[in-house]
């Protein structure tokens, strides 16, 4: 081996001694965080196993509660149905407050038979007015015939 390649297997061997010098530092630095990372993994892991074991247990209680909370409304809404139906009763078959809603009606405008009456004769008026135009349109051509 000549001298050139001699010195530049030195320089070779050098950097490789200071390099794994430096890799022993970092392997030396790395051996504690290394060992928490594996150890948080493992809780992480625990936690995870944990957590899906919880959720096989709460899924089908979700489920149910789901369930039953429909079925309360339905029931609380049959009982809505159920009062109303025997307000209604109680009240002669008409809903309660349309009562009250009636007679006040019939204060401010009159009772329904008085509304009928004024309908008709409002109506009969109209037709004898119709009936008296008819009658001078009538007129008024057979006198320019």
């Amino acid at each position: 081996m000549d001298e050139g390649s001699a010195a530049v297997m030195t320089e070779y061997v050098l950097e490789e001694k200071r390099l794994r010098a430096k890799l022993g530092v970092l392997e030396q630095q790395l051996v504690e965080p290394e060992a928490r990372l594996d150890k948080a993994k493992a809780i992480l892991l625990k936690a995870k196993a944990a957590y899906e074991q919880a959720l096989e247990v709460v899924k089908p209680l979700r489920s149910d509660k789901t369930l039953l909370e429909g079925e309360l409304q339905l029931l609380e809404e049959k009982k809505q149905k159920l009062r109303m139906e025997m307000r209604m009763q109680e009240a002669g078959q008409i809903r309660p407050g349309t009562s009250e809603f009636v007679e006040q009606m019939s204060q401010l405008v009159g009772s329904p038979e008085e509304l009928a009456l004024r309908k008709a004769t409002k109506d009969a008026e109209a037709d004898e007015a119709l009936a008296r135009l008819k009658g001078k349109m009538n007129g008024g051509k057979d006198g320019a015939q």
